[in-house]
């Protein structure tokens, strides 16, 4: 075999392999970090304001887990009750596994989520609060 057939077949070979790099990566799916994350760039200087109202309080909410119990606790202290709230679990890698829930404490400051109904990983928390007019806004991570 002469060298004119070997050139030949490798530019076959690349093209070939040009074709398939590009038919798998139009087959990949692309998850964005949110569906409206332009809107809400545009609105991160509030984003900000409610992270340093967070900064500036004494005491936090926590979160805890309980692998035994399956079970994940939002847990707020004595005289920061919310008037109004949301908690979002937010998963990097899939978005379509994103919840979101009212924050609806009982007597014991605490709101439980069992979690047998999220997929083992990472998630990220999102706490978002008011109180006495004051947005505030916390974020944890954890791993089921």
């Amino acid at each position: 075999m002469n060298w004119g057939w070997k050139i030949t077949i490798a530019i076959i070979v690349y093209m070939i392999g040009i074709i398939l790099v590009v038919w798998y990566t139009m087959t990949l799916d692309v998850n964005l970090v949110s569906e409206d994350y332009y809107k809400q760039e545009l609105a991160y200087e509030e984003q900000i304001t409610r992270q340093k109202n967070t900064a500036a309080l004494s005491e936090k909410p926590t979160f805890a887990f309980s692998a035994d119990r399956k079970l994940v606790i939002l847990t707020f202290p004595d005289g920061l009750r919310p008037e109004q709230g949301t908690i979002t679990f937010y998963r990097p890698s899939d978005f379509t596994k994103d919840r979101t829930f009212k924050i609806e404490l009982d007597e014991h400051n605490q709101q439980g989520f069992t979690a047998s109904g999220f997929v083992p990983g990472l998630w990220r928390i999102k706490l978002l609060w008011e109180k006495d007019g004051k947005s505030y806004y916390q974020e944890f991570s954890l791993v089921f």
